[in-house]
C-alpha cells in the first residue's frame, strides 16, 4: 500500500482542528424557532430550538431574538446577553428550579424583553439574580412560580442594578400569608451589598406579597400596582442594612395586611428603614398604612389614604414638604 506524505496527513490535521474551532465560534446575534435545532448554528436561516442552547453560541453582549411562538426552556445567564421577543410569544415553562438565572459578571448587563414565564405553580423563580452589573426585565409576563423576580445581588464591591418596566408578575407563593415568601418582587442584597432598583409599570397583583425590599436597597417604584397580595402591597424591612423606599404616582389596594410598610427588625440600627409616599392611593387594604420598630413613612402631603378595613388607614410618621 502506498504511503502517504507526512505533509498531507499534518495539512488533513490542521483542517480538522480548524473545523473544530469553527464549530466553536460564537455569533453577536442569533435566533431561535419553534422547528430550529440546537446543533444549528443560531443563525437567522438555522435557527436554534432553546435559549440555552443559543446563548452557548451568542457572543458576550450579543443578542437572541425569537422567530416564533415557542417553549424555548430555561436558561442560565453567566454573560452579557439581551434575549428579545417582539410580537410573538416567547415562554420559558418549567416546573421545577428557576425559569431565568443570572449569574453574570459584576458588568455584565442582561436584558429580557418580552417574555412569558410560567412556573405552573411549583418552580422557584421567574427570574432568580444573584450576580451582575444591571438587569432590564421589560414586557414580561411572569406567574404561578414561588417567587417572580428573585434579585438577590452578592455582590460587596459593586452595586447590583435592576430595572423593572412595564411587567406583569401575579400569582406567586404558595407559603404563609406573612410576606416570608412568594413575593412578585423581592429585593434583598447580600451581606455588605448593595441593590439598586427601579420599577416603573409593574403590576404586581394576587401574589403572597407585592413588592418587598429588604435590607441594603435603594428603590423607586413608579406608576405601579399592587393589588390583591396576601400580605402586603409595598413592604420595606430593615435586619442589618438600611433600605430607603420611593414610591410614586401608584395604588395599592385589596392587599390582604397593609398597603405600604415599614418595619425594622434590627432595633439596634441608628438608622431606620424609610419609605417615601407621593400621590399613592391606599385603599380597601386590611390596614393602609403600618410600621413597627421605628420603621418611617414619610408623605409628601398629596397621597390618598381611605377606606381601609380592620386595622384602619394608619398614617405617615412624618410628612415632607414639597419643593
Amino acid at each position: 500500500m502506498k504511503k502517504r506524505p507526512r505533509n498531507h496527513i499534518l495539512y488533513t490535521g490542521a483542517l480538522l482542528v480548524l473545523a473544530a474551532g469553527a464549530a466553536q465560534a460564537t455569533i453577536s446575534h442569533t435566533w431561535v424557532s419553534s422547528t430550529g435545532s440546537d446543533t444549528n448554528a443560531c443563525t437567522r436561516s438555522a435557527p436554534c430550538a432553546t435559549f440555552a442552547g443559543a446563548l452557548a453560541k451568542t457572543s458576550a453582549g450579543g443578542e437572541i431574538d425569537v422567530a416564533d411562538a415557542g417553549d424555548y426552556g430555561p436558561v442560565t445567564i453567566s454573560q452579557a446577553v439581551s434575549i428579545e421577543a417582539v410580537g410573538v410569544l416567547a415562554t420559558i415553562q418549567v416546573s421545577s428550579g428557576n425559569a431565568v438565572t443570572v449569574t453574570a459578571g459584576t458588568s455584565d448587563v442582561v436584558v429580557l424583553r418580552g417574555l412569558t414565564l410560567d412556573g405552573q405553580g411549583a418552580a422557584s423563580d421567574g427570574v432568580h439574580f444573584s450576580t451582575g452589573g444591571s438587569l432590564y426585565v421589560e414586557n414580561c409576563r411572569i406567574h404561578r412560580f414561588n417567587t417572580g423576580i428573585d434579585f438577590l445581588p452578592t455582590s460587596s464591591s459593586t452595586a447590583g442594578k435592576l430595572f423593572v418596566t412595564d411587567t406583569i408578575v401575579r400569582n406567586s407563593g404558595t407559603g404563609p400569608s406573612n410576606g416570608a415568601t412568594g413575593c412578585g418582587v423581592y429585593i434583598q442584597a447580600g451581606i455588605q451589598g448593595f441593590a439598586i432598583v427601579s420599577i416603573d409599570g409593574l403590576r404586581a397583583e394576587n401574589n403572597v406579597c407585592g413588592v418587598k425590599t429588604v435590607d441594603g436597597a435603594n428603590v423607586t417604584i413608579r406608576n405601579s400596582v399592587a393589588a390583591n397580595n396576601a400580605f402586603a402591597g409595598f413592604s420595606t424591612v430593615e435586619n442589618g442594612n438600611i433600605p430607603r423606599v420611593l414610591i410614586e404616582n401608584s395604588m395599592t389596594m385589596h392587599n390582604g395586611t397593609f398597603g405600604v410598610l415599614s418595619t425594622n427588625l434590627a432595633t439596634s440600627q441608628l438608622f431606620p428603614p424609610e419609605v417615601r409616599l407621593s400621590n399613592v392611593t391606599i385603599t380597601d387594604n386590611s390596614t393602609g398604612m403600618g410600621t413597627g420598630g421605628g420603621g418611617l413613612i414619610i408623605s409628601f402631603g398629596n397621597n390618598k389614604n381611605d377606606g381601609n378595613s380592620g386595622g384602619g388607614n394608619g398614617s405617615p410618621t412624618s410628612t415632607a414638604p414639597q419643593q
